[in-house]
């Protein structure tokens, strides 16, 4: 069973995830720009990226914005633990208003290549550099009528997992031939790759562990977990206007696309 703490991290990191992918508010353009930066995260992986999710609270609603170091800015998480809410809030005062900072862990992709365009500023939040990749503003009135409506809301982190979410933007996943793949199969006959796993649940999975993985899920009915060499690429693009992407988070705080 999860601590309440994490309950509420996982639920803010869905959303965040549920958001479009190229968000167009974006802080202030006299912010630099990053293009790259190529350090090994202190986990021992190439790359990886961290998240933190910001929630303001306005007039007539709750609006959430998550910030992340994405894949062209590697999280040294070592220095994502030294920052605290408190240092997050201070730093971004300038032009928010925080009523509370969530962390959401440090996340590893697992596919072979991130063609995901990047258009958005980049920020120094201690000595990462964070980009604000999406927002989303609930009303109090939509948010109780979801909760009245909607038994997901009411289950929380629970009702959220192995649960398939549409998510409209552009992202462009590629899956070589000789990875191995991580894959969730739906009753319905769908298939979902991982696309990146945390540590946030489990401080010590690595990516050998993940061969492993299945005694820590708790699949519902219909649902198993599978692992596989590919012989063929894999490519998942979708663009706003034309497709959408649709993500399953599992329990563990992992993520994957649906490729089947």
């Amino acid at each position: 069973m999860l601590k309440p703490s994490l309950d509420k991290i996982i639920f803010l990191v869905f959303l965040g995830f549920s958001i479009s992918a190229n968000s167009q508010n974006a802080p202030s353009s006299s912010l630099a720009i990053e293009k790259s930066v190529s350090e090994k995260s202190d986990l021992g992986f190439e790359r990886s990226f961290c998240i933190f999710n910001v929630i303001e609270k306005k007039l007539t609603g709750i609006k959430l914005s998550i910030f992340s170091t994405d894949l062209r800015a590697d999280c040294r998480d070592s220095e994502y633990e030294k920052l605290t809410a408190v240092s997050i809030s201070v730093q971004l005062q300038t032009f928010m208003k925080p009523a509370e900072i969530v962390k959401s862990g440090v996340h590893i992709p697992v596919m072979s290549k991130d063609l995901t365009p990047l258009n958005e500023p980049y920020i120094e939040i201690g000595r990462l550099k964070f980009r604000k990749t999406g927002e989303l503003t609930v009303s109090y009135f939509a948010y109780f009528y979801r909760y009245l409506t909607d038994p997901r809301y009411r289950k929380g982190f629970v009702g959220l997992t192995f649960t398939p979410i549409k998510v409209t933007g552009v992202v462009h996943f590629v899956y070589n031939p000789g990875l191995r793949v991580y894959q969730l199969n739906g009753p319905d006959g769908k298939t979902y790759t991982m696309t990146t796993f945390s540590n946030l649940i489990n401080s010590s999975l690595t990516l050998d562990g993940l061969m492993n993985l299945a005694p820590s899920l708790e699949l519902p009915s219909g649902w198993t977990f599978s692992t596989q060499v590919l012989d063929k690429q894999i490519s998942i693009r979708s663009r706003v206007s034309l497709d959408e992407a649709e993500y399953v988070l599992d329990n563990m705080g992992n993520f994957y696309v649906r490729t089947q």
